[in-house]
């Protein structure tokens, strides 16, 4: 096994510096999407001279692995087959499996002797910023039983906004981050094509700006409503977090939010702070945020659902809390949530006003590049019926749209995946020479502005929730 390409720039410094970053037994590579990763991975299990278990989110991306081996690092792939395994109770050389295949064995309480038995092993997370909560116990548990075990962790997208506990653990998994290749290397080497991300805003529907107001009025209602409670401050001042902190420190510290909520909500009504909570959390009782929704949120979330000691709210405050919140849409899995809800994120993502932000960018990109314009309208696939509609009405007012012809794709039916190359070849051969868009459904359009209206050939616009670019 000896890969028979050339490495590029990039990816030659990562591997030039791969022994020094797997001192600790773990090499953790940040690479921007089209870097080759799965190569990369490759010749470090190759360099490391072990049998190797890649473990991938997806069984798409496992095969990826299979499918670079040949050409680029043995010439016949049957020829190794039966070196080669799928099966993570029955391991080869080189195992390719996925979290979910690791997370059944183990739930089936699978010991992983098979993998034990190869002596020291390569350990690769493929995309691991993709590991779900259930999957590290299993492999923390994995890790634990192989005796020597090297990890090779390959991302494009780290966990940054996790919180602290999962990116703890995170980094305790796969190790700090070793090596970086970022977006510019691949536009420098012509790997990646030059581009600029923008932002553009869309005017939500009436009726979703109506549920939007409805959410924050009943927020600001509510909270006028404890604000003024008259007996709410003398009942917090029994709490357990407030009458005896360092007895439910572990509570407390579990969510401190909640205590600093209490003392926030107190100070608002003039009462004076106790000592003890303040010296729990180290802060000063002189130096307090000013008490709003911001603060609601967690302390009706401690009062209502978490039961600490003896202390209960009342009922007739309990149920009217939850009657209010429930009403307005702001509970979510039987937590108090004034955050954007599953179901508000759904119905922001089809709301129709963004098909008229699809025209506005349209005519903005037209009129900056001319004939010189190529553009692609990529769209999250959600079928619904009336969407074709949906898409003729918004769109036809646009002078660059009038005459679409809009259908909603058939069922997909599997065929063979044809290469970039394969396509574009094929397409030149029967006269599609610009901005094609190689998604499902078709689009068709009869215009004067082929610069803008070319792109259409097999575009999908299958939900009002989709973004447009150059």
């Amino acid at each position: 096994m000896r890969f028979s390409g050339e490495w590029r720039d990039y990816q030659a410094r990562v591997l030039a510096e791969m022994d020094d970053y797997l001192g600790d037994g773990r090499l953790h590579v940040v690479a921007a999407p089209g870097s080759g990763k799965t190569v990369l991975g490759l010749e470090a299990t190759r360099r490391a001279g072990r049998p190797a278990l890649v473990l991938s989110p997806s069984l798409t991306i496992r095969n990826q692995w299979a499918e670079r081996l040949e050409p680029l690092f043995l010439t016949s792939l049957e020829a190794h087959a039966q070196r080669i395994s799928r099966d993570i109770l029955t391991p080869g050389d080189m195992t390719l499996a996925t979290y979910q295949a690791l997370h059944a064995a183990h739930t089936r309480d699978a010991d992983f002797a098979a993998l034990a038995a190869l002596g020291p092993i390569t350990l690769v997370l493929d995309e691991c910023h993709h590991l779900r909560r259930e999957w590290w116990t299993a492999l923390f548990a994995l890790r634990d039983r192989l005796d020597d075990v090297t990890i090779v962790a390959l991302t494009a997208t780290p966990p940054y906004d996790a919180s602290h506990a999962e990116w703890s653990r995170y980094e305790r998994l796969c190790g700090p981050i070793d090596a970086e290749i970022g977006v510019p290397e691949l536009v420098r080497n012509g790997d990646l094509a030059p581009h600029q991300d923008h932002v553009h805003f869309s005017q939500p529907d009436a009726d979703v700006v109506a549920t939007l107001m409805r959410r924050r009025d009943a927020v600001f209602a509510l909270t006028h409503a404890v604000q003024q409670d008259p007996q709410l401050p003398g009942m917090l001042m029994e709490h357990p977090f407030l009458a005896e902190p360092f007895r439910h420190q572990e509570d407390i510290l579990e969510a401190p939010e909640q205590l600093s909520a209490m003392l926030f909500y107190l100070a608002g009504r003039g009462v004076p702070l106790p000592e003890e909570p303040l010296a729990l959390l180290g802060v000063d009782g002189n130096a307090v945020s000013e008490f709003s929704h911001f603060w609601l949120q967690p302390m009706l979330e401690c009062l209502l659902h978490r039961h600490i000691g003896a202390w209960r709210l009342d009922d007739v405050r309990a149920k009217g809390w939850k009657r209010q919140l429930s009403e307005a849409g702001l509970i979510t899995n039987q937590r108090v949530d004034f955050s954007e809800s599953l179901e508000l994120a759904r119905v922001l993502a089809g709301s129709t006003g963004k098909l008229a932000s699809v025209v506005e960018i349209a005519h903005a990109e037209a009129a900056q590049l001319g004939e010189r314009l190529r553009l692609a309208v990529l769209t999250a696939p959600r079928p619904r019926r009336r969407t074709a509609e949906q898409a003729r009405r918004a769109l036809c007012p646009c002078p660059a749209w009038r005459g679409a012809h809009f259908r909603d794709p058939a069922p997909q039916q599997h065929r063979p995946a044809a290469g970039r190359a394969d396509r574009i070849a094929g397409d030149r051969a029967r006269g599609r020479t610009r901005g094609d868009l190689y998604r499902g459904g078709r689009l068709r359009h009869s215009c004067q502005r082929p610069h803008l209206c070319r792109i259409a050939r097999r575009a999908r616009l299958l939900r009002p929730g989709f973004h447009g670019g150059s």
